[in-house]
């Protein structure tokens, strides 16, 4: 059901306006985790509750990603075979000069290459996690050890933040890219246990930002298409949307508001429909999702090589009706003017 999430509405936003699943790098990227995840878990199942097996699947998870990343030809083997290429290719229109057509997945999954399985390792720590929260909720009668070590694990945390700041985070933008896979789950960590230390800082919470978190991958793909401008087809949002045209600031500031709650209305909607479309299409019975997933995946496969063959039939319709004549080729003025006409259709049928 969460891959149905994913992708549903990105999928549909894709076919009708002609863009590239990879501009909206979010949906891939979050399903190809989710993937992972899931199959690093799948493996040896049965140890999933204990820490010693939990402990070598994610050593193998870092090491797997740190392979195909960090190298070349790994990385082609895990992604340069079709469809996957096609799905997972990019061409931006501002960045001609990227010729490689998955520089984009490359970068945009490769800057969070190993949170994945920084979230796994969370989530396996998490019944250690909640003894310790439960110790520190006892300690509230004597408050004078809770404060000592609360202080204590604040400073800790300060000793990885400081550093993180200083070395990290103050960089360039492209040495901070280099580095961010590496250390992106030092501020993550931190955050964590900051928001768990006491049970104050657990109790309370910003109902706004709940409901925005809830609609976050609405907001996400609706950002190129209700609140902002792109740059045309493949195009990222670049401006502010005006429905509201003026040049002055209070027509600005009026059209800001008004497109921003349209922005969030449309968002949420699309939320609500997509969450009764899954639980409508999407079965939580193992058998009757497996059948329905095959099927969705004959339709699929069904679908490309009519896609594949359709393009291969316009290319030979498009070469034949390219081809000279005979007579074409003999009323031309020089041998050269000849050999260029059949010359330019052989090109326009090897393309």
């Amino acid at each position: 059901q969460s891959l149905f999430r994913l992708n549903f509405f990105v999928i549909l936003i894709c076919i009708v306006l002609r863009n590239e699943y990879m501009l909206y790098y979010i949906c891939p990227m979050h399903t190809a985790f989710t993937l992972l995840v899931w199959l690093a878990l799948r493996i040896y199942k049965n140890g999933n509750k204990h820490i010693f097996p939990i402990f070598i699947k994610i050593i193998a998870t870092l090491t797997c990603t740190y392979c195909i990343y960090d190298i070349p030809m790994v990385f082609s083997l895990a992604f340069r075979w079709q469809p996957l290429k096609s799905l997972l290719a990019f061409h931006d229109p501002l960045h001609p000069e990227f010729t490689d057509e998955l520089h984009e997945w490359h970068f945009r999954s490769g800057l969070d290459r190993f949170v994945w399985i920084i979230g796994m390792a969370t989530a396996a720590l998490l019944p250690c996690a909640e003894k310790v929260t439960e110790a520190l909720d006892k300690l509230n009668a004597t408050y004078s050890k809770l404060f000592r070590l609360v202080a204590f694990i604040i400073l800790l945390l300060a000793v990885m933040i400081i550093p993180w700041i200083q070395f990290v985070f103050l960089q360039d933008k492209f040495s901070y890219n280099t580095i961010h896979p590496y250390t992106s789950w030092i501020p993550i960590t931190a955050y964590i246990i900051l928001r768990n230390l006491l049970p104050s800082l657990r109790t309370y919470y910003l109902s706004f930002f709940a409901f925005l978190g809830r609609i976050t991958l609405e907001t996400y793909i609706l950002q190129f298409h209700v609140w902002m401008r792109t740059t045309g087809l493949n195009g990222s949002p670049k401006s502010l949307m005006i429905l509201l045209p003026g040049g002055d600031d209070a027509t600005y500031w009026l059209n800001f508001a008004f497109v921003s709650a349209l922005y969030i209305f449309l968002s949420y909607r699309v939320f609500q429909l997509t969450v009764d479309l899954k639980d409508t299409l999407v079965p939580t019975e193992t058998n009757i999702l497996y059948r329905r997933s095959a099927i969705a995946f004959l339709v699929l496969i069904f679908f490309y090589l009519i896609g594949r063959s359709a393009l291969a039939l316009s290319a030979l319709s498009t070469a034949a009706h390219s081809t000279p004549s005979l007579s074409e080729v003999m009323a031309a003025d020089s041998p050269a003017a000849a050999y260029h006409l059949v010359s330019s259709a052989t090109a326009v049928g090897n393309s």
